[in-house]
């Protein structure tokens, strides 16, 4: 998944809505070329907010790693970006 392709740092964020054709307990996924400020909120299936993952650019590269808590799923991911950076390698447990 590439968030502001070609754009660098964009000057109004770009939100992106993952709505999950399945529900899951974890889900983790790489980032790269993280420079500017960007967060993941996750929900759950039903829009109960369960929290969010903000990173601000050090580390560039890495992991987000999310369980989800205790007696609840994920089932959708709000992502607001304004930075040319790629998610990959996304893995979900059931």
């Amino acid at each position: 998944l590439v968030l502001s392709n070609g754009v660098g740092q964009a000057s109004s964020p770009q939100h992106i809505r993952m709505d999950l054709t399945f529900t899951c307990k974890r889900v983790k996924f790489a980032y790269t070329w993280n420079h500017f400020p960007t967060s993941f909120a996750f929900y759950s299936s039903t829009g109960d907010y369960l929290s969010t993952v903000s990173l601000n650019g050090n580390p560039t590269n890495g992991w987000v790693d999310f369980p989800a808590p205790e007696n609840a799923t994920i089932g959708r991911i709000d992502i607001r970006s304004g930075d040319w950076m790629y998610l990959d390698f996304f893995t979900f447990w059931l």
